[in-house]
């Protein structure tokens, strides 16, 4: 390991091979690289170790490659592992004014391309746009395909010209729009790409939509995925004090909920929508368990279970999402395994428990086996209390209700309730 804010300019009298050779056993890095008004062609002279990256520390000097006239590749990036500032921040990463290398297929490869923050501009190419801020005092906004370091808007009014933003398609980085006028964020309709760097739990929020009064709708059609450059990584939004009719389409909530994102607040409701299945989806309105269909794959509203409704548990086999909560109270049943099916759980009322299995005497298991994630507007707690007194018994009286959230920091955040009662105690 070396300590150093490594300098490497045009008063450096060593070519490419005799720097190599100088860094030859440099693993890795803690302080700051600037690689400036060079005439090198390449920067091979960071190689990595054989097997692995070399990485680099630098939180307060940053990475800077800039004002290099000769450099055609810089390919030595790719095998580059950069730290986060405190595993949440990106450090300062910036290639600029290299007017003979294609800075873009940087971007696409190797480590590099989970990195969000980089500034690449000047350039013969370059990998987009750095951020775009846009507030009550911006004259002019670009035109971009590509944005790096996210997009940032505040305090401004529903008059804004913001059509140019239409523009972006891929996106790296976070949106953050607060004090705003919109009523929508169709002007972002076109991002299909959306890509952020969470490390584990850290939580980092990377969609705030937060104190817009006006904003009725999302609106972002076309969004594919949201993908992570960790992949334990949480993705955390927080949608605050919107107009109080803000809705999400049923869509857009199963965008979110299969993206696995998680909220800090989720002041949002239900569009309206009377349709009876999408796609290959078949949606139910629960009334009771008597009227429920038996193909229903999301159920809008509580699912509860009361005595008298066990002949009819098994047509909850095909349930994959759930916009509402689970309560099974005073049932014979002797397994709840129909459950194992939920994917996806949305639940709307903050004074309602996400999970509520209490006086079923006869139940003998407990497992949402298939459960990946649980998004709710207030508390996120579960009762279990006065079933079966041997209801854990099958995992050495370990009150576990979700798979695989020893292994995946993620999910165990994603999926992460308050339970108590008699069957759990305080956990």
């Amino acid at each position: 390991m070396v300590y150093a804010i490594l300098v490497i300019n045009n008063n450096t009298n060593l070519t490419v091979a005799e720097l190599k050779k100088g860094f030859c056993k440099m693993e890795s890095l803690v302080g700051g690289v600037r690689i400036e008004n060079t005439s090198y062609t390449n920067i091979s002279f960071l190689t990595p170790p054989a097997e692995g990256a070399i990485s680099f520390t630098v939180d307060s000097y940053g990475f800077h490659v800039r004002n290099n006239a000769e450099l055609t590749d810089a390919s030595v990036l790719w095998d580059s592992w950069i730290w986060l500032i405190d595993d949440i921040d990106e450090p300062e990463f910036r290639i600029e004014n290299n007017p003979k290398l294609d800075a873009k297929y940087l971007c696409d490869y190797g480590f590099l391309s989970t990195y969000t923050d980089i500034i690449t501009q000047g350039n013969l190419k370059d990998c987009g746009c750095p951020e775009i801020v846009i507030n009550s005092s911006t004259n002019k906004i670009p035109n971009c395909e590509s944005v790096f370091h996210g997009i940032k808007i505040y305090n401004i009014t529903d008059n804004t010209d913001l059509s140019h933003l239409s523009s972006v398609q891929f996106l790296r980085g976070i949106i953050n729009i607060q004090n705003t006028n919109l009523q929508n964020l169709s002007f972002l309709a076109t991002i299909g790409d959306f890509r952020i760097n969470t490390y584990q739990d850290k939580e980092k929020i990377f969609l705030n939509l937060k104190n817009n009064p006006q904003l009725t709708r999302f609106g972002m059609k076309y969004l594919k995925e949201i993908q992570n450059g960790w992949e334990d990584g949480i993705k955390l939004a927080n949608f605050e004090n919107l107009h109080p009719d803000f809705c999400l389409t049923i869509e857009e909530i199963a965008f979110f909920l299969e993206n696995y994102v998680s909220f800090v607040n989720f002041h949002a409701k239900i569009c309206a929508d009377n349709r009876t299945k999408i796609h290959n989806t078949v949606i139910c309105h629960f009334e009771s368990m008597s009227r429920l269909p038996g193909d229903c794959n999301m159920i809008i509203g509580d699912l509860i279970v009361n005595p008298g409704d066990e002949p009819h548990f098994d047509k909850i086999e095909k349930l994959r999402y759930l916009f509402g909560s689970v309560v099974i109270q005073n049932t014979s049943l002797e397994d709840l395994d129909m459950l194992n099916g939920i994917r996806y759980v949305l639940k709307l009322n903050e004074s309602q428990s996400v999970i509520q299995v209490v006086g079923n005497k006869k139940i003998e298991r407990l497992f949402f086996r298939d459960l990946e994630n649980i998004v709710t507007r207030g508390e996120r707690s579960a009762i279990i209390q006065d079933n079966n007194k041997d209801l854990f018994q099958y995992d050495d009286g370990n009150c576990k209700i979700f798979y695989g959230t020893e292994d995946w920091v993620n999910k165990k955040y994603r999926t992460n309730l308050d339970i108590t009662g008699g069957n759990c105690g305080n956990l």
